[in-house]
């Protein structure tokens, strides 16, 4: 699978091989699946503004997190590129879903506490008609948080803006959540590709 992966993604095998074995455990994907995430990373990869290599970066830099934030690998892989198209940075790209992830449950970079802050942003979310939880004990996922707040956000004003993308993202990644919000048609899109690629990667191997 690895050597699959490396073909069709255009990678040194190294870096395929630790690329999979990291996003198998963050997903708590069984090996014997392993498939769906090449055909998922090659899919995209063919038909957006990103390249296999870089998408299997952002995995590796923010799976655990997402997972842990309640996404789907497909939608994972959406917001990295929808967010990876404006900002052509993969490193980047996979620290900041890793921040909003972990600060939207009320946790630092660091793993620090930050729960104080989420009060104040379920404050923001609440006056722009959004919340951050399904439920009393249950936060929506990334993707869906992202999505809510990228059908109101042309509405919003600089500062309401401003606020939001501070309390989501912290300083340093306030930039890349904006381009994904403002990129958020190209994460759909993304995602359904994701989601309807079983056999990409074998196709690709047959033709190489």
């Amino acid at each position: 699978e690895s050597v699959l992966l490396s073909t069709v993604g255009n990678m040194d095998i190294d870096k395929a091989t630790t690329s999979l074995v990291s996003i198998l455990k963050a997903f708590n994907i069984e090996v014997d699946e392993s498939r769906k995430v090449i055909d998922m990373v090659n899919e995209v990869g063919n038909k957006f503004a990103i390249s296999q290599e870089d998408i299997t970066e952002i995995l590796k830099r923010s799976s655990a997190a997402m997972r842990e934030a309640n996404n789907s690998l497909a939608e994972t892989i959406a917001l990295g590129t929808g967010a990876q198209e404006i900002q052509q940075d993969a490193s980047r790209v996979g620290t900041a879903l890793r921040t909003i992830s972990m600060r939207i449950r009320g946790i630092s970079d660091e793993g620090e506490d930050l729960t104080d802050l989420l009060p104040t942003m379920e404050k923001q979310f609440n006056a722009i008609g959004l919340t951050l939880r399904k439920d009393e004990n249950t936060f929506k996922s990334t993707y869906e948080i992202m999505k809510d707040l990228s059908e109101v956000w042309e509405d919003l004003t600089d500062m309401q803006r401003a606020d939001i993308l501070e309390s989501v993202a912290g300083k340093r990644q306030s930039q890349i959540v904006a381009a994904l919000l403002g990129n958020f048609e190209s994460v759909e899109e993304a995602l359904k590709t994701a989601e309807n690629s079983m056999g990409s990667a074998q196709a690709e191997w047959e033709r190489f």
